[in-house]
C-alpha cells in the first residue's frame, strides 16, 4: 500500500470540511525528483491522487520553481527589511535578478539556489524570519506580475471561493 494511501487513511476520519488541499513545495528541496521537471512532478502528484481515488477536485499540488526565495527577487529593494542590508547588497540582488527572465527562473543549483545567493550576500538572512517580511513588503499582486506559475496557482486557489 502506498504512503499516500496510508496518509489518506490516517486523515480520513476527519470531516472533509474544506474546499481543497494544496502544497507549496520548493523544487530545490523536493526529494526523489530525479530528472523530472516541476510540471512533471505536479502531474505525478495528481496521478497518484487519482490512482488512490483521493478526490482530485480537492487537490491542487504546487511545486515552486525553484525556491520560494526566488519570488522575492521581484523587488530587490524589499530586501532592505533585513537588518544591515545596504545599497551594495540591493545592487548585488538586482544583478542576480537580471540574469534570469523571471524571478521564478533563478537557478536551483546547490550553490546558486536563491536562498544560497541571499545568504552569501547577507549572512543574517533567516528564511523563517525574513522571507515572509520581504514577501509582505513586495505584495502578492506585484510578485504575481512576473511570476506566472505562482500567479496561476493563486488564481486556482481564489477560484475555489467562487
Amino acid at each position: 500500500m502506498s504512503a499516500l494511501k496510508d496518509s489518506y487513511r490516517k486523515w480520513s476520519n476527519f470531516s472533509w470540511e474544506f474546499d481543497a488541499v494544496t502544497s507549496l513545495v520548493d523544487f530545490y528541496g523536493f526529494r526523489k525528483k530525479g530528472e523530472r521537471s516541476v510540471e512533471q512532478l505536479e502531474d505525478h502528484l495528481l496521478k497518484e491522487i487519482r490512482k488512490e481515488n483521493l478526490g482530485t477536485r480537492r487537490a491542487l499540488p504546487y511545486v515552486q520553481k525553484h525556491e520560494f526565495e526566488g519570488l522575492l527577487f521581484f523587488d530587490t529593494s524589499a530586501f532592505q527589511v533585513i537588518e544591515d542590508v545596504d545599497e551594495g547588497n540591493v545592487a548585488a540582488f538586482s544583478w542576480i535578478r537580471r540574469q534570469f527572465p523571471s524571478p521564478e527562473d533563478i537557478d536551483d543549483g546547490h550553490e546558486s539556489a536563491p536562498s544560497k545567493q541571499i545568504m552569501r550576500t547577507v549572512r543574517k538572512y533567516d528564511k523563517a524570519l525574513y522571507g515572509w517580511s520581504i514577501a509582505q513588503e513586495i505584495g502578492l499582486e506585484k510578485i504575481c506580475a512576473e511570476c506566472s506559475r505562482f500567479a496561476a496557482w493563486l488564481t486556482r486557489l481564489e477560484e475555489l471561493g467562487s
